[in-house]
């Protein structure tokens, strides 16, 4: 990989591929869900909780992003994120399923976020469009190949069914885990927290506050789609829109909605 011409360094071009192989897993895991989710809705015969499977997950992702913070969050992300495609895998009921997406929700939202600031840590101004690029084209390859992978995967392990997409990720994150942080260990990438003063500490807790009521936003419109009753429903939808909306124009920068210039 290189920037105009030139390589990367080593260690550099080391912390790149684990930052990939990382997003890889994690857009992988994402896309091969939603080719099994008639599988899985069919066996826990769920078939109205499909959305809150993509929505707890969406949920836990939002409060891992804003909590997100120096190299050992990263660690704790990969710990996540593991965690749940280990539940996943041997979920025996949709409750726990769910449970395990909140986990790997929690995991992704915080591995993502350090992905991009690692990035802004480790590499040069001219290096970043490059390295962020080759995170994003990370989506692609996943993808394309995610639901044909998913569906022969299903097929050759048919004693695991749709459960296969999550327990063949299990020994790839401690390979990933040990290219990335092995690579920020040898570029020194220890972080810094970002809340060394009084007010930095105040402008993250007031986004921690603002992400969860975006939180419950969000869960009040996951419960509108699973509710049967079209009064509740009338309440539940609209509230879910007001107070997402509320918590998305708190925490965005000012101008962002309005697509102000430089944003």
């Amino acid at each position: 990989m290189g920037t105009d011409g030139q390589k990367l360094s080593p260690a550099g071009a080391a912390l790149a591929r684990g930052l990939i192989v990382v997003i890889v897993l994690h857009a992988f895991e994402q896309i091969a869900l939603v080719a099994v989710l008639e599988e899985i809705v069919s066996e826990f015969q769920a078939r109205d909780l499909s959305g809150v499977l993509f929505g707890a997950y969406l949920v836990a992702s939002i409060l891992g992003t804003v909590c997100a913070g120096p190299r050992p969050i990263f660690a704790h992300g990969l710990g996540l994120f593991w965690l749940g495609l280990i539940l996943a895998g041997c979920a025996t009921s949709i409750e726990m399923l769910i449970f395990a997406r909140a986990v790997q929700g929690a995991g992704g939202g915080i591995l993502q976020t350090i992905a991009l600031r690692t990035i802004h840590t480790a590499f040069t101004e001219v290096e970043r469009p490059r390295v962020i690029a080759a995170l994003s084209t990370a989506w692609v390859l996943p993808g394309l190949l995610g639901p044909p992978v998913a569906a022969a995967l299903v097929e050759a392990l048919p004693q695991l069914g749709w459960r296969a997409i999550f327990v063949v990720l299990w020994p790839i994150v401690p390979l990933s885990a040990w290219l990335a942080l092995r690579a920020m260990r040898r570029l020194s990438l220890a972080a810094p927290t970002d809340l060394d003063t009084p007010e930095q500490r105040r402008e993250h807790n007031r986004t921690l506050r603002y992400a969860g009521i975006l939180c419950a936003g969000v869960v009040l419109m996951l419960a509108s789609s699973v509710e049967k009753d079209p009064l509740l429903l009338g309440v539940l939808l609209p509230a879910g829109i007001a107070v997402s909306a509320f918590g998305v124009r708190q925490i965005f920068p000012a101008g962002t909605l309005r697509l102000r210039r430089g944003l």
